[in-house]
């Protein structure tokens, strides 16, 4: 992962602590305060932001591009009735710019890649077959900066039971290859009475109505980051063909982890000959980032019965309205204090403009689509919350802060039991010079920044 160089300004009330650390073109001098909760924050000189781009995308050789590891890709599977046949769907999803090219005789660069799954009841494979894809480009600066995704849904027919889906993307001129295994419930209310499927999530029309994964791709991996679009869940509610009531009734529920609810609603939805699709919008655009809990509940003959499915809000982009105030706190480790100021005294209306503007002023490369930058911001939030929210967001936590400024630490060294002393962890930058050292103070696992004299 690469680096975000930075610039860390000294408390006014304590010790600090000054180390010269080398840069390329230039030495950028750290200041770090030993002090607990320590306010960090860094200014990105337009010297150093070039730095940071030459940093993380170093010079390749010409003609020939090769990712690390294994393919990545994001699929999910569910189960549907199309064309009344019960099915079996897999979504796959895999980021072109992730994958290894190597070059032609005609001058261009070429990915070749297979896409298998196979279905699995118990050991006996019931379901499977192979598709080879080849992705051409012209350059490798393309790929590099390209967010293009190679999309496939592939569907079998099946009965209802228990299954394993097994999804692997290889490369064989690469040599790689990367592997999922997958649950898959199929359900089918004929001999039960009532049954909800699987629930996944999608771009939808305003009112919501023309969503449908048989036809379109859901949104992979349940994350959705800077997209203005209204956002729809759908799933198909198996029931007997001549059910007493009219129609369906669904009522859903949205709701932090912690379980508190934010919205609710209701409708009713006319039946369908033994199987009713439900497409409802979610409303996303108040919500600030983080993990939620989607509920939806049917009532059908006085049956009912319940399904719940989690997404992830990862990007501000789409919450200001609500979370203005803690975006503002979050870029105080990127952001110097004219651009707070602004940022502060921004009108509503103006803010989403000011908000972009500040990321693009941050674009290592703007003539291209992606904000690498951006995006490896929000990589750190991310990992920073899943790794280090401790009674707080991780964002906000110490380690969380150290994180998303300097990465991935060099070498962490854990002590977790100590007979005379707290449980502390030290962190280790080599190439910044830098050593942080956490302790869990209260025993919760709340790890902060050593405060000195209380070790």
């Amino acid at each position: 992962m690469s680096r975000l160089p930075n610039k860390l300004s000294p408390q006014q009330d304590g010790p600090v602590e000054k180390t010269p650390l080398p840069f390329p073109h230039r030495f950028v001098r750290y200041q770090l305060t030993s002090l607990r909760r320590a306010r960090l924050k860094f200014v990105l000189p337009g010297l150093v932001l070039l730095s940071l781009a030459l940093q993380s995308h170093p010079a390749e050789p010409q003609g020939m591009m090769m990712r690390q590891g294994t393919p990545h890709f994001v699929a999910e599977v569910a189960a549907y009735m199309e064309d009344d046949t019960l099915k079996a769907f897999t979504y796959v999803e895999i980021p072109v710019n992730r994958l290894f090219f190597a070059p032609r005789t005609s001058g261009d660069l070429e990915a070749v890649l297979d896409i298998t799954v196979q279905i699995y009841d118990g050991n006996f494979q019931i379901a499977g077959d192979v598709w080879r894809h080849r992705i051409r480009a012209e350059s490798m600066s393309k790929v590099r900066n390209s967010s293009r995704t190679l999309r496939k849904t592939i569907r079998f027919p099946i009965k209802p039971g228990n299954y394993n889906v097994t999804v692997e993307v290889s490369q064989p001129e690469a040599g790689t290859r990367n592997e999922k295994r997958i649950p898959l419930k199929v359900i089918s209310s004929y001999e039960k009475g009532l049954e909800v499927g699987e629930i996944l999530f999608g771009i939808c029309s305003s009112d919501g109505d023309d969503f449908h994964p048989l036809v379109e791709a859901p949104v992979l991996g349940r994350r959705f980051g800077g997209t203005r679009f209204p956002t729809c869940f759908y799933t198909q509610v198996f029931h007997a063909e001549k059910p007493k009531d009219d129609s369906l009734h669904v009522e859903w529920f949205l709701s932090t982890h912690a379980g508190q609810e934010l919205r609710r609603d209701k409708s009713s939805v006319p039946l369908g000959p033994g199987v009713t699709s439900v497409v409802m919008p979610l409303f996303l655009e108040k919500l600030w980032m983080g993990s939620y809990l989607l509920t939806v509940r049917c009532r059908l003959d006085g049956k009912e019965k319940t399904e719940r499915a989690q997404f992830e809000l990862d990007e501000t982009r789409v919450s200001l309205g609500a979370g203005y105030d803690s975006a503002i706190d979050m870029i105080e480790m990127i952001a110097d204090e004219d651009e707070l100021k602004k940022l502060r005294e921004t009108p509503p209306e103006d803010r989403q403009e000011a908000w972009d503007e500040f990321w693009d002023s941050r674009d290592p490369e703007p003539e291209t689509e992606r904000n690498e930058f951006k995006e490896e911001f929000f990589i750190r939030v991310r990992y920073a919350n899943e790794h280090f929210g401790v009674m707080e967001p991780g964002w906000r936590s110490d380690r969380g802060r150290i994180y998303i400024k300097y990465g991935a630490p060099d070498q962490i060294e854990s002590f977790p039991q100590n007979q005379d002393r707290y449980p502390y962890e030290i962190w280790d930058y080599y190439k910044f010079r830098l050593r942080f050292i956490f302790v869990d103070y209260d025993g919760f696992g709340r790890y902060v920044l050593h405060e000195p004299g209380r070790f």
